[in-house]
């Protein structure tokens, strides 16, 4: 009896210590709140000093670990409430793997005056464990009994189903941001917990259709749908997602001269602020509104979209582009797995991530250890030059991440006001020099764009305000709104005329306002999404109205987000570690230069190669290729055919599939389309005393299966799911052939350009087999039929020769077994004309590998026609491109 008192006893006070630890650090937990609250704060930490207990058979130590934690727990609550302005909540538990990854992004938030306290803690661990060595522990009995108690509790908090509303606590589970004044910050996490399985998100079927009922959305509706879209106008499309930017002069004290003068002016953009669902952090909520048109108001639970959220493919933006035949790639450049990336792009439909493995630290990242925005516009730029088609590019920079203030920053030309303490006017000044950056690349990037003349739409936002909380206690704005209130930037620009955009609009409407400026079509949900934007700008239209429609719209996002959407090609599998893409490419070289282990391939020889054969399994490559910073600067490649130049090339057999001019300081990341491809070569040229080597960083490989060895057979698609091509429109016609390259792009660019050119002139068609349509390899199929050949006629005025490039596609394994002798498939006879005189004809079958140079100076007329050749024309599969064009 004696001992069962005496550990009583102890229980009491030990207990007794735990409550008056939690109550006396939580600043929201005060001796005068609910019962219940003071419960539920001690709970966990009580579960963990007998877990700890039983296992240590101490008390002492038990006691001590369990303030670890509540110290651990209440200032990371601090914290978050001091720069983000929001309680800690249970959904922040899923993120830790991102914290681990990057602890950098987070641990700059914390003072030094932490770790000391928690060093001290430790240690007093350390101690008292070495000095009770001697000291006899709790007897087996009562460990097993706080085992039970302990387990028990923890049975307890897992089992528990707390509903959504607390009235005691005047807790809502909606508003778990804000708990932590009403339930303590460790019975908010608890609660967020507990009322998990209560929170049921379900799509009021009926409330959506009448979303299409509102008298306004019908209107808006009309006057959309009477603007036809014009599939044969497909722009590049670039979404730059800034972090943490706003316009710096909105604080008072800062000079009316604007601070980031780009975004301010730079090319007429249009735009103005944007509503973001969040404040001073978690891009992922912002990002994922903008790409998906999903408010996350439409699930108030959902903390980390793609952790919460994401549970499978969705309908967004760039899964409906790719469905468009665009190139989807999303660039981030931080590590894949922080914020679930790596998973979250490919469902959200891109094809392509690239993250921070893409880049270079010793010449990609800026003074503060990021990737600088420079470099990633860069990336960018890289990307559209080496694409075969439309492509979107979503850009999510990372140079202006806080913490802020880490190293002295000099203030001199930025603008820092007075009135701000030496440590807030730098991190103040930190901010600006950052934000500055963004703004320079910003507008890098449009004069880069400006002179591709290719039609491209950029769209540029702060994906939230800045954490600057010492900054705001001193400074206010000078619309005196609270730095909650605050709204960044988002402007559109483009250089061909599109639509007028809303001075303030949300991100969850980026998505209408791409597919309406881009003039595409879009899927009801989008067009749905178009609709809201206008609606939401217009004036006329009451609040109260807005908000009913809102909330209908809501539905319907919640229901895309129910009906999810079709995966994509099964078995791809993506590696981009360096050790595996090494460790691959090793296996598949069969001669030449051999892959470092830190996945480079070093070029020191001109005409230098490296030989893989891969067997068809690999889809798609990225790759880097760069000169050494101290290369000669006179190490240029001159001319639009980069003859006498350094210049790098990926070839399969005599097809060309990248050749770009290797010069100094340009920067090179190309994403190559290789499905079906077995065998390819790099290859060095032009390398000598001025350029005497460059390197290759493999980057990223996209294959049929694990081991990238899996045989891609060849398969004939149905003609109704093959997409169609559309024309794409060049400005200046064979003048902008001439002024494509003023960096140097690929042949593969070359190619496509040449084959938009031939057919932006066709003046009459005649159909075979099947519509006309262009292959990923720039090439256009055009089957002949069984009782009439394909021909295509084109206006070539103003060309003095084209090179055409004709094929037979591989014959998949069904054609094979049709084939008889004399029958056989793969075998069309091939006519060219000029102003109606045969001046070529030949024979073209599965062997044809030549190129047919046509002289056409002086003409204005050019007609190919394609007959079966023999007497069937099934599986003939006969395509041409065109190589060159000469003006």
């Amino acid at each position: 009896m004696r001992l069962f008192v005496r550990y009583f006893l102890v229980c009491f006070f030990s207990l007794a210590l735990l409550w008056s630890f939690v109550v006396a650090s939580d600043p929201y937990l005060s001796l005068g709140a609910p019962l219940v609250s003071h419960i539920l704060n001690v709970l966990f930490p009580a579960a963990l000093l007998f877990l700890v207990w039983s296992f240590t058979g101490r008390v002492s130590i038990s006691l001590l670990v369990a303030v670890l934690l509540v110290t651990v727990i209440h200032y990371a609550g601090r914290v978050k409430a001091e720069f983000l302005g929001e309680s800690f909540v249970y959904a922040d538990l899923a993120v830790v793997s991102s914290v681990i990854e990057s602890p950098e992004l987070v641990f700059g938030f914390v003072s030094t005056t932490f770790f000391a306290v928690i060093f001290a803690i430790v240690l007093a661990l350390f101690l008292m464990a070495y000095f009770l060595k001697g000291v006899a522990k709790s007897s087996m009995r009562s460990r097993t009994f706080f085992a039970l108690v302990g387990g028990g509790l923890l049975f307890f908090l897992e089992g528990y189903r707390a509903p959504n509303v607390i009235p005691t606590l005047g807790w809502e589970t909606f508003q778990q941001n804000a708990g932590a004044s009403k339930a303590g910050i460790i019975g908010n996490i608890l609660l967020g917990k507990m009322s998990q399985k209560s929170i049921a998100i379900e799509a009021d079927a009926e409330m959506a259709k009448q979303f299409w009922e509102e008298p306004h959305v019908k209107g808006v509706r009309r006057n959309l749908e009477a603007v036809p879209a014009t599939p044969d106008f497909r722009p590049d499309i670039v979404i730059v997602q800034s972090e943490s930017l706003f316009m710096p002069g909105k604080l008072c004290g800062m000079p009316e001269t604007p601070v980031l003068s780009n975004i301010s002016s730079l090319g007429f953009p249009t735009g103005g602020e944007l509503k973001v669902p969040v404040f001073g952090g978690r891009t992922l909520q912002s990002e994922f509104e903008s790409l998906s048109g999903v408010p996350i108001s439409a699930f108030p639970h959902s903390m980390f979209a793609y952790y919460d959220l994401l549970k499978t493919n969705i309908t967004a933006m760039p899964r409906v582009l790719a469905d468009h035949g665009y190139n989807t790639i999303a660039i981030h450049p931080n590590k894949g797995g922080f914020w679930n990336r790596n998973t979250a792009m490919g469902q959200l439909g891109f094809q392509t991530f690239l993250d921070v493995n893409a880049f270079l630290p010793d010449r990609d990242e800026s003074t503060r250890g990021h990737v600088s925005d420079l470099s990633l516009v860069k990336a960018v730029l890289s990307q559209l030059d080496s694409a075969d088609g439309p492509t979107f590019v979503e850009a999510i920079t990372m140079d202006n991440h806080g913490p802020w203030g880490a190293a002295r920053v000099t203030s001199e030309g930025l603008p820092v006001p007075d009135g701000l303490n030496p440590e807030a006017a730098n991190i103040f000044a930190d901010y600006v020099s950052r934000a500055k950056d963004a703004d320079s690349a910003y507008g890098y990037l449009i004069d880069a764009i400006k002179r591709r003349e290719r039609p491209t739409l950029l769209v540029f936002f702060g994906d939230h305000m800045p954490a600057l909380a010492s900054v705001y206690k001193s400074l206010c704005f000078k619309d005196g709104l609270k730095p909650e209130e605050q709204l960044p930037p988002y402007r559109f620009w483009s250089n061909f005329s599109t639509i007028d955009l809303p001075k303030r609009t949300s991100s969850y409407l980026i998505p209408g306002f791409v597919f309406r400026s881009a003039n595409l079509s879009m899927p009801d949900f989008f067009l749905a999404n178009a609709i809201m934007g206008v609606i939401s700008a217009d004036d006329e239209i009451p609040a109260k109205e807005k908000r009913r429609i809102g909330k209908k719209y809501e539905q319907l996002s919640i229901l895309n987000m129910m009906e999810g959407a079709e995966a994509g090609p099964s078995g791809r599998t993506v590696i981009s570690r360096p050790e595996k893409i090494t460790n691959t490419f090793k296996r598949f070289h069969v001669g030449g230069v051999e892959p470092s282990s830190e996945g480079m391939i070093n070029f020191d020889l001109d005409g230098q190669s490296s030989t893989f054969k891969f067997a068809g399994g690999v889809q798609e490559i990225s790759l880097r290729p760069y000169l050494d910073i101290s290369t000669p600067g006179k190490c240029v490649a001159q001319g639009l055919e980069h003859k006498g130049g350094t210049a790098f090339s990926v070839k399969s057999g005599d097809r060309e599939l990248y050749h770009v001019p290797m010069q100094r300081g340009a920067f090179r990341l190309a994403t190559i389309n290789v499905a079906g491809v077995k065998d390819f070569e790099f290859r060095a040229i032009g390398l000598d005393e001025d350029c005497p080597s460059f390197s290759v960083k493999l980057v990223q490989l996209h294959c049929s299966s694990p081991q990238c060895e899996q045989q891609i057979e060849y398969v004939d698609p149905p003609l109704e799911e093959e997409p169609r091509f559309y024309r794409d429109f060049f400005v200046g016609d064979l003048k902008s052939l001439k002024n494509f390259y003023p960096e140097g792009a690929s042949s593969s660019s070359r190619r496509r350009e040449a084959l938009s050119w031939l057919l932006s002139r066709v003046v009459d068609e005649q159909i075979g087999y099947g519509p006309f349509r262009v292959h990923p390899d720039h090439q256009v199929f055009m089957h002949p039929g069984e009782n009439e050949p394909a021909k295509m006629k084109v206006d070539i005025s103003g060309a003095k020769s084209l090179t055409f490039s004709p094929r037979i596609d591989p014959l998949s394994a069904h054609c094979r077994a049709l084939n008889e002798p004399g029958r056989e498939a793969g075998l069309v006879g091939l006519s060219i004309e000029l102003d109606g005189e045969n001046v070529f004809e030949g024979v073209v079958d599965r062997n044809f590998n030549d190129f047919v140079s046509v002289d056409t100076e002086n003409h204005r007329s050019l007609e190919i026609i394609v007959d079966k050749g023999n007497k069937v024309s099934w599986c003939d599969w006969f395509s041409i491109g065109v190589d060159r064009v000469s003006s």
